[in-house]
């Protein structure tokens, strides 16, 4: 992917969190550029294809940063959030496949104010554990998705209604997340999972058995969020 490849893609980003926000790019009223690249003067044409040149600035880039970071320290707050969206795969009985539910949504902002709670049974008679396979959902594209169905290497055809989906702890020992004693059996809710970002971005689980009442794993980082 070339520079300014990678640079229409921030953007499009940046203006779909804007937009759920409220805000259209016409709307801003000036960008300030800061950074050497800001000097550069393609960078400054490829800025102009959205906004208009009389509203760009390029006041003191290399000091712009270091102001902005006092103004913070003057009770001002910064807030971050995710570019993608996250989920967990589960099998689609009626279309007879695997399938994701969104559990994160991009844009959202962490450290999480609440965490995100999923209660889950056994699907089988004298389960010994539940697995969940987290992905980072892409958006809907034709393509080809590659994953492990235990130990089985399973390939499939992504049609344009279908998401593209990077999943994350697809791996033998990466996918169990609670064992479970006695043995599960289907039929009725057995663990509460508690799933919560962290501001270093990492995703962390608390698993809780409801029929014992134990906490079977206690803040966990899973894997590390982009």
């Amino acid at each position: 992917m070339g520079f300014f490849q990678r640079l229409d893609e921030s953007m499009s980003q940046i203006a779909q969190q804007a937009r759920r926000q409220g805000v259209e790019l016409s709307e801003i009223g000036a960008v300030l550029m800061v950074g050497g690249t800001a000097q550069m003067p393609a960078v400054q044409t490829w800025m102009q294809q959205y906004f208009d040149s009389g509203k760009i600035r390029c006041d003191r880039p290399f000091e712009a940063i270091a102001q902005g970071a006092l103004q913070l320290a003057q009770g001002f707050e910064l807030q971050d959030f995710l570019y993608h969206s996250y989920g967990i795969r589960y099998w689609d009985r009626r279309q007879n496949r695997h399938n994701w539910h969104r559990l994160i949504p991009s844009g959202q902002a962490y450290p999480m104010a609440e965490p995100v709670e999923l209660v889950l049974g056994a699907s089988a008679a004298n389960q010994p554990s539940i697995e969940l396979v987290i992905g980072e959902l892409g958006a809907a594209a034709c393509g080809t998705e590659i994953y492990f169905d235990g130990d089985r290497l399973v390939t499939r055809t992504l049609g344009s209604d279908q998401t593209a989906v990077q999943p994350l702890n697809d791996r033998e020992g990466g996918r169990s997340i609670a064992t479970l004693d006695p043995l599960g059996y289907p039929g009725s809710d057995r663990i509460k999972v508690q799933f919560y970002i962290d501001n270093q971005r990492f995703l962390r689980m608390t698993v809780k058995d409801l029929l014992t009442a134990r906490t079977l794993v206690a803040d966990q980082a899973v894997v590390q969020l982009s």
